[in-house]
Parts: C-alpha cells; sequence; structure tokens
C-alpha cells in the first residue's frame, strides 16, 4: 500500500512539473502560418497566397519517423503577391509548441500564407509567416521572425 502510494505521488509530481515545459503557457503565445483567411495587413507582405498542403517534411533530415513536423512542402493554388501560381515552398513555422505543427492528416488541406522567404543555415529556402492573436482587437497580427 505504501508503495502503491509513493509511486502515484511519484507520477503526479512529476507530470505536474513537466507539464509546463512542455506545453504552450497560453493561447495568446500560439502562432499560425497556414491561415484560414487572410489578414487585414496580410497585404503589407512579401508574399501572399492561398496554398495547399503536399506532405509533412521530416523536421531534420536524420529524423526518420515523426508525428508532427514543423516543415511542411505546400504548393501556391491561387498567389495573391509575390508567387506564382503552382510554386514550391517549404514552410517553416519555427518549431516551438507554440507554433502550429502539422502530420499526415494535413495533406491536402488549403489555407492562406502571408509572409516572406527567409535564407536557412544550409543554404536553403524556407516561408515564414507566423501570425498571433492580438489580445486587444482579437484580429490576427503579425509575429516577429
Amino acid at each position: 500500500m505504501n508503495g502503491e502510494r509513493f509511486i502515484l505521488i511519484f507520477l503526479i509530481t512529476i507530470f505536474s512539473l513537466a507539464s509546463p515545459a512542455i506545453a504552450c503557457r497560453g493561447w495568446q503565445f500560439e502562432t499560425v502560418t497556414l491561415l484560414n483567411h487572410l489578414p487585414a495587413t496580410a497585404q503589407q507582405e512579401e508574399i501572399v497566397a492561398r496554398v495547399e498542403v503536399i506532405e509533412p517534411l521530416p523536421p531534420s533530415p536524420t529524423v526518420q519517423g515523426f508525428w508532427f513536423t514543423h516543415l511542411v512542402h505546400v504548393r501556391v493554388v491561387e498567389p495573391v503577391k509575390g508567387i506564382a501560381n503552382g510554386a514550391d515552398l517549404i514552410v517553416n513555422t519555427r518549431d516551438t509548441l507554440c507554433d502550429q505543427n502539422f502530420t499526415e492528416k494535413t495533406k491536402g488541406q488549403r489555407g492562406y500564407v502571408a509572409g516572406r522567404l527567409q535564407k536557412q543555415p544550409d543554404g536553403s529556402m524556407h516561408f515564414t509567416g507566423r501570425w498571433k492573436r492580438d489580445l486587444a482587437s482579437g484580429g490576427m497580427v503579425k509575429d516577429a521572425d
């Protein structure tokens, strides 16, 4: 009985300490890159388009199996500004638990992106454009890249 009680208390302690470290601290910190609609200020961005998710990509070249990822291959289906129809992009959502992640279920999903291309340390170009909810207005505002 004492052993079971100790294990239960130990597990509760571990999970209560780990939870804040593995979760986003609140909806006000959550960001989205694949948007349901374009925010009012989206036209100020270099690239604006409606895209379709082709496939989620491994979070790094050495990862074989993954449940979710911050990298996704998309194709432009409706260009709005700064990019051609049919162009392929790699969208990078930054890879924190507050940022949007993608799974296999994301294939075929459509949404809008508004942001810019950013050169990565390996020389590749990734699209970045994170948006978050503004606490005062409730609308979407651009997050710092």
